[in-house]
């Protein structure tokens, strides 16, 4: 709805609505003059009007006409009909109609003055009201429409982080009272025999230290991460890189801990696996340094010296002895580190298969 100032007065005596417009203009309104029906409804297409005076004498019910033919045409501005018809039943039939004012002539240009600024500000209000609460429709649709695509933006991140880190929530004293689906298919436990569990009943491995260490950091409302050690069923242990954070409520007070929890269980195992292929590594590196570097520099010299011609007759028994000598200290050797890899492997191997099986 458009707000201005804009008055239309619509009077068959050009004389008299002249005076009124000189007596408005004086208030800072803008005035317009049409002379009849027709012309008035010409220029409510041309422009646009806060309020509409009619004074129209051609006939009894020539204002109740026209103010039928604006409302028909979907004007909702007020209409105030100045007239010299006193009959009550007249007056009743133009305010059905839609004026929102009747003044009986004779009138005093302050009193009509007084009446158009008061219904014009009515009319003013009503239509800035209307437009701010067109303005608050649309922000409260933006609103909405915001509203409801973070609301999925939320939900597709909180699925994601459902189906990749387990969570769990516990009282002040750690016993559990929720999980999501992937901490109850990690741990391969029936949701009855989670609820209730105590939370340290779960981690294994570690010190009492440890466990101090972390209410600590809790009972000052702080943020706990780290890696757990959890033996679940069947023994089967599971690591995770885990958040544990307190829920504080309103009043400062600890309500309930969430924790969330990363599977990195494969990564553990692969990091084991090769500190263990490190070890076995390092141990054949130091066989091969003790066990075969002393055979095989010896096979090695004494076949330098026979390519060059440096054995006399005399002393090939000896270098042949030796050779034999050196040749089954190699073979020896090779073969126990053979062994040693291979009992090194086997010995891994089941140690593995045991550790992800627990």
């Amino acid at each position: 709805m458009e707000v201005n100032n804009r008055v239309l007065i619509v009077k068959d005596s050009i004389t008299q609505a002249s005076i009124l417009k000189s007596h408005l203009e004086d208030v800072e309104l803008e005035v317009d003059i049409v002379t009849s029906h027709k012309s008035c409804m010409a220029s409510m297409v041309r422009r646009s009007y806060n309020i509409i005076i009619i004074n129209l004498s051609s006939s009894k019910n020539a204002s109740i006409n026209l103010i039928k033919e604006l409302k028909k045409n979907g004007a909702s501005i007020p209409v105030i009909v100045v007239s010299d018809i006193i009959d009550k039943g007249h007056v009743i039939a133009t305010l059905k109609a839609g004026a929102i004012d009747y003044i009986r002539k004779p009138y005093h240009l302050e009193e009509l003055q007084v009446r158009i600024t008061h219904h014009l500000k009515c009319y003013t209000d009503k239509a800035k009201a209307e437009n701010l609460n067109l303005d608050l429709k649309l922000q409260t649709e933006q609103l909405d429409w915001i509203v409801k695509q973070k609301t999925m933006e939320l939900d597709y991140y909180l699925k994601a982080i459902d189906a990749n880190i387990a969570s769990i929530m516990t009282d002040t004293e750690g016993n559990i009272i929720k999980v999501n689906g992937l901490f109850e298919e990690i741990s391969r436990l029936a949701l009855k025999d989670i609820i209730g569990q105590n939370l340290q009943s779960l981690i294994s491995g570690y010190e009492a230290n440890f466990f101090e260490e972390v209410k600590s950091t809790l009972k000052n409302k702080n943020i706990w991460r780290g890696e757990i050690k959890s033996r679940l069923s069947k023994n089967k242990l599971c690591w995770f890189d885990a958040f544990i954070n307190p829920i504080v409520s309103d009043k400062g007070s600890v309500d309930y801990f969430l924790i969330l929890a990363l599977p990195i269980t494969e990564r553990v195992l692969a990091e084991k696996k090769r500190e263990h292929m490190l070890k076995m590594l390092e141990m054949i590196a130091f066989k091969t340094s003790h066990n075969v570097r002393g055979p095989l520099a010896r096979l090695q010299g004494v076949m330098n010296l026979l390519r060059h011609d440096l054995i006399a007759l005399d002393e090939v028994q000896m270098i042949g002895k030796k050779l034999r000598e050196s040749a089954d200290e190699l073979d020896n050797a090779t073969s126990g580190l053979t062994t040693f890899i291979n009992n090194y492997y086997q010995s891994f191997t089941q140690k593995e298969k045991f550790t992800a099986s627990v």
